[in-house]
């Protein structure tokens, strides 16, 4: 797993990693590429994943995607986000052989490639299931980049036709960026409620206008107050990035 102070070089930042276990089925994932030997400026990835399960077989998962995502990116040098997960999504079904044994373990993940440009970022995205959130200073409005609606790995017939796709965006310095699991969503409380996708976006518009401490304090406070004596449901991955 990255070091805190790998992201405190770049920007403010939180990260709430939560295991429900000891070991994770979540993990997040960070690299820094040159995209030719000549090249003085370096591509840089983030990827948050949600693997199937949790404890011992997720974080098995976990440990696959992990080396994948070194090899297609460090190693290949493939660095269209879409391309990764097309790779990322192959690999795994060969690594598990999926095709013979019909095991359908797999990763929902944001990822994120970002070039920085003075006071300004360009960010290109896609998602298996999970958006990206941000917050534009000059908006002040949650909004989100759709992932699409297939996971990596797995044999299932009604996502074959769906494709990776990438989504471009740039940002200014000041801009809010959130990379999240379904963890935190699917918290339930004693009512057997969730949290659920809407109460986050509230959330993240209360907490816009502090510091990312604050932020990250403040949404473990709503988890707190949600879970109260409830059994934590499942890996708690949220990475927040103030650009």
């Amino acid at each position: 797993m990255p070091f805190q102070n790998e992201f405190d070089k770049l920007f403010e930042n939180f990260i709430i990693f939560r295991p429900k276990d000891v070991v994770s089925g979540d993990f997040y994932w960070y690299s820094e590429v040159k995209p030719d030997k000549e090249s003085k400026d370096l591509i840089r990835f983030l990827a948050v994943v949600d693997c199937t399960g949790h404890g011992v077989p997720g974080a098995f998962m976990s440990m696959i995607g992990n080396t994948l995502l070194n090899e297609i990116v460090n190693s290949k040098k493939i660095l269209e986000t879409n391309k990764i997960l097309i790779e990322l999504d192959k690999n795994i079904k060969i690594s598990l052989n999926q095709k013979k044994t019909g095991n359908m373990d797999g990763m929902d993940l944001c990822f994120c490639k970002f070039e920085i440009k003075e006071n300004s970022y360009k960010f290109q995205f896609t998602g298996a299931k999970n958006n990206l959130y941000f917050i534009k200073k000059q908006t002040k409005k949650v909004e989100w980049l759709k992932a699409d609606r297939k996971s990596i790995g797995g044999i299932f017939k009604k996502q074959r036709k769906i494709e990776f796709t990438t989504q471009n965006i740039n940002f200014q310095k000041g801009d809010l960026i959130y990379l999240s699991t379904d963890g935190f969503i699917d918290q339930n409380n004693f009512e057997r409620k969730r949290i659920g996708t809407p109460k986050l976006i509230a959330i993240l518009d209360e907490i816009q206008d502090k510091d990312m401490k604050t932020q990250k304090e403040f949404l473990l406070s709503k988890l707190k107050r949600q879970q109260q004596n409830c059994e934590q449901r499942d890996d708690i991955t949220i990475i927040g990035i103030k650009l």
